[in-house]
């Protein structure tokens, strides 16, 4: 447990009777004292679960398309399609959230991470290429929102 500067002295003055574990066990956690650190840490281990969810599904979207289209479409589809869907989503979320910021609530964040996981478990389920690419740029489209979600977090 981190303790705070004065509370490190009051520790280091004990009144008469009092044991140093009764001092312990009056101290403020540090995480209690500081919470933008609290807030700070929860927000890298969103940005870092987002970057692991849209990798993940992006690079299973990647792979699924292998095995209906030769590699030079491929490239374009993705990374030109899939990319500008990402930009479209986090375009549409920020134009959203800037004209009504209510809308960064946490109900809708989740609501889009899990349609984010329906469309991918849909495009790795796709028999054929175009369901598979529409369902990937939806896919991408989401995963915009979802990172919409982040920035605007990281912004304030």
């Amino acid at each position: 447990m981190f303790l705070h500067p004065s509370q490190r002295r009051a520790s280091a003055t004990l009144s008469l009777g009092e044991s140093e574990a009764s001092v312990r066990d009056r101290a403020i956690p540090y995480w209690e004292e500081h919470p933008q650190l609290a807030g700070g840490a929860f927000t890298l281990a969103l940005v870092f679960a987002c970057f692991t969810l849209a990798s993940t599904s992006y690079l299973a979207w990647l792979y699924r398309l292998m095995e209906f289209m030769p590699g030079s479409s491929i490239e374009g589809i993705t990374m030109v399609g899939g990319y500008s869907f990402q930009a479209m989503g986090i375009a549409f979320m920020c134009t959203l959230m800037r004209g009504r910021p209510t809308l960064s609530s946490r109900l809708l964040f989740i609501t889009a991470i899990a349609l984010h996981f329906a469309c991918a478990a849909a495009a790795m389920l796709a028999t054929g290429p175009t369901g598979l690419v529409g369902l990937g740029f939806a896919m991408n489209f989401l995963c915009g929102i979802v990172s919409a979600f982040y920035l605007q977090r990281l912004a304030h």
